[in-house]
């Protein structure tokens, strides 16, 4: 056999077998993740609190024909948070589907905010706990602010200007936490990248929702805190 076609063949064998490898470890990566928390509320019955939240506002599981599985319709005005058994790493990631439901032409914001808490404590500060930060989710404008209730300072804030949030559809909203970084996406679009925004020894245990002077009704599903 000609040299030259000998090694096109074994190249053309090689080449797939390295691109089955490459998935494999891919695959071998993801699965080394670990969870910390998740809830698409597939546990609860419509009509009722999911059993896994607190608020000081009620809530409910709804279903739509129109929606896969079951979603956490929060109400206005209301501070909502899953609860967590444990503090975080450095580095994590917040993932959840979200619908923008505005109510009117009024102030219809919705404010997840990442912070650090005393246990089993429902905080309904407008800047809670000793620091973090907080996203704000609207129809036009995605936006967040760090903040340091311990070590009062300036501290780095960010704002995204496009409708890219369409009220009533599905955003996918991911957080990133990275050491110091924190990173917005929606719908895989990154919207904001603050490369300092948390201090050395900062370290998170508590998420929430928060309604407070809003006339939006947000649903969510799928919520997932990884690392």
């Amino acid at each position: 056999m000609n040299q030259k076609i000998f090694n096109l063949l074994i190249y053309l064998v090689l080449i797939p077998m390295a691109g089955l490898n490459g998935k494999a470890q891919i695959t071998d990566s993801i699965k080394a993740g670990q969870t910390i928390f998740f809830d698409n509320f597939s546990q609860d019955l419509t009509g009722k609190f999911p059993a896994n939240w607190i608020s000081n506002k009620p809530g409910e599981v709804v279903s739509q024909k129109n929606l896969l599985g079951n979603w956490f319709k929060m109400h206005a005005e209301g501070t909502y948070l899953p609860q967590l058994k444990q503090d975080f790493p450095k580095n994590f990631t917040i993932n959840f589907d979200y619908i923008h439901q505005a109510i009117g032409n009024g102030n219809n914001t919705t404010e997840i905010t990442i912070f650090n808490k005393p246990k089993n404590s429902l905080n309904d500060a407008l800047f809670p706990g000793s620091y973090g930060v907080k996203i704000i989710l609207e129809t036009f404008i995605v936006s967040c602010l760090c903040y340091d209730n311990i070590n009062p300072a300036v501290k780095p804030s960010g704002e995204f200007r496009s409708k890219i949030i369409q009220t009533n559809n599905i955003a996918k909203i991911s957080i990133k936490v990275d050491d110091k970084q924190l990173r917005v996406f929606v719908n895989g679009f990154e919207c904001l990248n603050l490369p300092q925004c948390f201090g050395d020894n900062e370290v998170f245990n508590a998420v929430r929702f928060y309604l407070w002077g809003s006339q939006a009704e947000p649903m969510i599903s799928n919520f997932k805190i990884a690392y």
